[in-house]
């Protein structure tokens, strides 16, 4: 639900998650926000900190990932803070288990910039081991508000959708991946023809977390700070 609010620009941006995490699983989050040289900084209530797994500037927007092993039960509020005020700040996050809890990531993680729609590719990605969670994130650097609204988010071959923002124009998708090598991710995005950036990063599978009791759980949600010429919206 989008509503009328009156924050333009921020430097701190909180992310209330719908359900508190499980012990021991994996949170990861794709950012973007509008700054070429800002950073970023994610913690969480149980001061724990994501660690900065790649980011890229395309020019006018910086895009990337983080993620954080081995989360602390109970966590709820993810804080994003930034080191200079910046317009357009958007936050997508999900949780997963059984992600490896020490020196998950496998492979180089990677964000591709300037990428055509409505059908967006990532680079090649090279994992070294089976199993492993790849975890993309799209979001637009033509298109940040309020224009050009994607009507439909489908993910690429094996892949699960997870959150969408047709507002904004992101997405995220992932897919527990059973070999090993080179996999490229991709993903259409219909009436969605502008330029993006993909971002990629894969996990190690692991006995280790906590998998969700029976009945309802949302496992992914965002945030977005949107500046549009005199409105302001907060999602």
């Amino acid at each position: 639900t989008t509503t009328g609010g009156t924050y333009s620009s921020a430097t701190f941006k909180s992310l209330p998650l719908l359900n508190p995490a499980l012990s021991g699983n994996l949170l990861v989050c794709g950012y973007r926000y509008g700054s070429t040289t800002a950073t970023i900084s994610i913690t969480t209530d149980k001061t724990q900190t994501f660690t900065d797994a790649v980011h890229t500037s395309d020019g006018t927007y910086t895009t990337g990932i983080a993620y954080l092993p081995n989360t602390t039960a109970g966590t709820l509020i993810l804080t994003g803070t930034i080191s200079t005020t910046v317009p357009d700040f958007h936050l997508h996050c999900t949780e997963a288990y059984n992600v490896a809890t020490s020196t998950p990531v496998d492979g180089t993680p990677a964000i591709t910039t300037g990428v055509s729609g409505p059908v967006v590719s990532a680079a090649a990605y090279t994992t070294t081991q089976s199993n492993d969670l790849v975890w993309v994130y799209v979001a637009t650097t033509s298109e940040f508000c309020c224009n050009n609204f994607i009507t439909d988010f489908v993910p690429g071959s094996g892949f699960s959708l997870l959150g969408v923002d047709p507002t904004v124009n992101d997405a995220a998708e992932s897919l527990v991946w059973g070999s090993s090598g080179s996999i490229t991710p991709s993903m259409r995005l219909d009436s969605g023809s502008g330029s993006y950036d993909v971002g990629v990063i894969a996990f190690k599978s692991a006995s280790a977390g906590t998998a969700p009791s029976t009945g309802p759980r949302i496992a992914c949600g965002s945030v977005t700070l949107v500046s549009t010429g005199t409105t302001s919206y907060q999602q």
